[in-house]
C-alpha cells in the first residue's frame, strides 16, 4: 500500500494533471483513510477485543469447534487456541486490519469527491503533521478531508465545488493556522515540523482535543469487557 501511495504523493506534489488511473487514485484514498487507523494506539484496542473476546470459549463457539476438529485436536476449543500460540490472534488481528484498511465503502466515497492540492508558500508558518493528522470537516452529504502532504502542500478531497472554492479563497495564513490547529489538537504522541519556530503553538495546542477510545464503537459495544484508554 506504501509504495503504491508513494507514487501517487509524487503525482501529487508534481503538479501533473494526468488522469488518475483506478488503482492510483484508490491506493491514495486508502493511505487517507489509513491516517486514522494506523497508529498504535487502535492496534491496543484491537489486541484487548481479539484476546479478551475472539478467543474466548462459549458454548457455541465449543460446539461448532466439536464438529470441525480433527481426530488429532484437543476435545476442547480454548485448548486448541493454546495449542497455536500467539499464530491465530495474530492471523485474526491481520484478517480484521486488513478489513478495516481496505473500508470500501469509504475508499469509494473518497475516491468520488472532488481533489485538488493548495499551494501555502505564500503563508508565514509552515504547515505541520501529526500522527493523526486527517482533517475533517462533515455536514451531512457535504464534506472535506484534508492532510498536509509537505510543509507548503496541503491535499483537499471535497464533494462540492463550492466547498474547495471557499478554501481556495481564504488566506494562506488563515488556512495554515486552521489546519495547524487540529492536526495538532488532535496529535496523540507526536507533532512534526521543519523548524522550531511553533514550538509554543505545540505545546499550547498538544492533544487538547484528540479522539478518545473506543476507536471502534461497534467491536467494543459486542463485547462490553474490553476496557480502552
Amino acid at each position: 500500500m506504501d509504495t503504491e501511495s508513494s507514487a501517487a504523493l509524487r503525482k501529487l506534489l508534481s503538479g501533473n494533471t494526468d488522469p488518475w488511473t483506478p488503482p492510483l487514485r484508490s491506493a491514495w484514498s486508502r493511505f487517507v483513510i489509513n491516517s486514522i487507523i494506523r497508529h498504535p494506539h487502535p492496534f491496543e484496542e484491537i489486541r484487548a477485543i481479539t484476546h479478551d473476546h475472539w478467543l474466548q470459549p462459549d458454548n457455541v463457539t465449543q460446539k461448532e469447534y466439536e464438529r470441525l476438529r480433527t481426530p488429532d485436536d484437543p476435545p476442547n476449543f480454548d485448548q486448541w487456541v493454546l495449542l497455536q500460540g500467539n499464530n491465530l490472534a495474530d492471523r485474526i488481528r491481520i484478517r480484521f486490519l486488513q478489513s478495516a484498511l481496505d473500508n470500501e465503502n469509504l475508499g469509494g466515497r473518497l475516491n468520488n469527491m472532488n481533489w485538488n492540492v493548495l499551494d501555502l508558500s505564500g503563508a508565514n508558518f509552515r504547515l505541520l503533521t501529526s500522527d493523526w493528522p486527517l482533517y475533517r470537516e462533515i455536514d451531512g452529504n457535504r464534506m472535506a478531508f484534508m492532510l498536509p502532504v509537505s510543509p507548503t502542500a496541503l491535499f483537499t478531497a471535497t464533494t462540492h465545488t463550492n466547498i474547495f472554492r471557499t478554501l481556495k479563497t481564504t488566506r494562506p495564513n488563515a488556512l495554515v493556522r486552521k489546519i495547524n490547529t487540529e492536526v495538532v489538537s488532535q496529535a496523540r504522541l507526536y507533532v512534526y515540523s521543519t523548524d522550531r519556530t511553533q514550538d509554543r503553538f505545540v505545546m499550547r495546542r498538544m492533544s487538547s482535543t484528540m479522539q478518545k477510545p473506543p476507536f471502534f464503537p461497534s467491536l467494543v459495544r459486542a463485547n462490553p469487557t474490553v476496557v480502552s484508554g
